[in-house]
């Protein structure tokens, strides 16, 4: 899953796993939970 971040051009991983989470960045890519995510596309609105 997460090799395929930086392949998509992804400006975010969602996801759940606190692991993941912990790193906070991958690639340059921000990690984030579901609830930040909605809050991030709300914003953009």
């Amino acid at each position: 899953m997460l090799a395929a971040a930086p392949a998509a051009q992804a400006d975010l991983i969602v996801s759940g796993d606190a692991h993941l989470l912990d790193l906070y960045r991958f690639h340059g890519i921000e990690i984030v939970n579901a609830a930040t995510a909605f809050e991030k596309l709300r914003d953009i609105q």
